[in-house]
């Protein structure tokens, strides 16, 4: 018998080493919202070309530039003296090419809107800064909450380059996982 609940490439889901930040954003920003990825060029085969005379921004530069919005973020929310502007920091769950999970302090509702920073460990600096929907809320351990969300608006080689990602994270754990078994 055919299996019609088969998972798609976009939904399987993996661990996610990486900082992430959330910031509330009203579903208007969040539906006109044109976000970016960085550093995940590498994972996919280059779809054109790529001029050599024109090259990559430095990590050090995009590190730089995220943390100076971070702090523009939390400066903005002083001055207007409302703490729904600042930016948190959140624990990561898992990532999929249609979302994620995190852990937060303070629950939310279903239907926010969130913008998202991803910070992903490793080298290259890999970032995305996109906006997400809150789809499931669920109490967690330690009056903390479970939140699932879901991307808007990925182009599909954002989506591609977290699926590759996705898939490489899951190859990298099953190595480690054969490995340590076998060293028993």
């Amino acid at each position: 018998m055919v299996n019609k609940f088969k998972e798609k490439r976009e939904n399987v889901r993996t661990f996610l080493t990486a900082q992430v930040t959330v910031k509330p954003v009203s579903r208007h920003y969040a539906d006109g919202f044109s976000g970016f990825f960085t550093g995940m060029e590498p994972l996919l085969p280059p779809s054109s070309p790529k001029k050599e005379s024109v090259p990559g921004t430095p990590d050090s530069v995009i590190g730089m530039l995220l943390s100076l919005d971070e702090k523009l973020d939390h400066i903005l929310s002083i001055l207007e003296d409302n703490k729904n502007l600042a930016q948190k920091r959140c624990e990561a769950l898992d990532i999929s090419g249609t979302g994620l999970c995190i852990l937060m302090d303070e629950e939310v509702r279903f239907g926010d809107n969130f913008e998202v920073t991803i910070r992903f460990s490793g080298h290259p600096l890999r970032v995305l800064k996109t906006c997400a929907e809150v789809v499931r809320v669920s109490p967690y351990l330690n009056n903390r909450f479970e939140i699932g969300m879901k991307f808007k608006d990925l182009t599909e080689a954002e989506k591609e380059n977290i699926i590759a990602l996705t898939f490489s994270e899951n190859r990298k754990r099953i190595r480690e996982n054969k490995s340590m078994w076998d060293n028993d």
